[in-house]
């Protein structure tokens, strides 16, 4: 699944990367699947017209190029050479083999300037107490993000349309506001989402969640 996400966000145009990842994802797919679920009527069937759905993708990809990004690290520059020109003559774009052939010199030189240099591994992570705090930070973002998503999963007839117009906005917030990338989303995000949880908790621990029902359901909205 990882190597499957990067793969393809690679081929994504790289000005439009960030929107067609939010776009072209489980969110909204999850339409289509709802409709699949309510058709098959039990999880076997659905498994299996998932997987039925599942067969054509497999054939296509082996359509597709392989990642120049890949190409160019393995240093088969041949390669990327030619799928970049296959990317071109698909699309309709003309390329300059003369610029193209420069840019994959200087990374061939760029390759063999650092090859002497120091070789890096996870334990690395862990070597100061600065890099200490930043995989802690990491590490615990995701495991937050996480426990969102499976509580999405139990919750998601509560949401309705509030999931898409959210991934809607942060889509096309991104081709038109420059200053919007995934560091601020995503601090955004869990700024709201500790928010919503701590007035939660609050109205929970000094009962008057009752009395608020509307401020602590639009909370738990916030968290989910």
């Amino acid at each position: 699944m990882v190597t499957l996400v990067v793969f393809t966000s690679e081929h994504y145009p790289k000005k439009h990367r960030f929107c067609l990842t939010n776009l072209i994802t489980w969110s909204p797919n999850f339409v289509i699947f709802a409709i699949m679920a309510w058709a098959a009527g039990d999880w076997r069937t659905l498994q299996r017209v998932s997987a039925a759905f599942a067969i054509p993708c497999i054939l296509i990809l082996a359509f597709l190029s392989e990642s120049p990004r890949f190409l160019v690290q393995c240093r088969r520059m041949a390669d990327a050479k030619a799928a970049i020109l296959r990317m071109h003559r698909i699309d309709g774009r003309h390329c300059d083999e003369s610029v193209l052939d420069a840019v994959l010199a200087r990374e061939e030189r760029q390759h063999v300037a650092t090859k002497g240099q120091k070789k890096y591994n996870y334990l690395h992570l862990f070597y100061t107490w600065r890099f200490v705090r930043y995989t802690t930070s990491v590490a615990l973002s995701f495991f937050v993000v996480s426990l969102v998503n499976v509580s999405l999963l139990y919750t998601e007839e509560l949401l309705g349309v509030f999931r898409y117009s959210m991934n809607l906005a942060i889509s096309f917030g991104d081709m038109r506001f420059k200053w919007l990338g995934r560091k601020f989303v995503h601090f955004f995000a869990e700024a709201l989402a500790a928010t919503a949880l701590l007035l939660y908790i609050t109205l929970d621990l000094t009962g008057f969640k009752s009395a608020l029902p509307f401020v602590a359901n639009w909370s738990l909205l916030g968290i989910r």
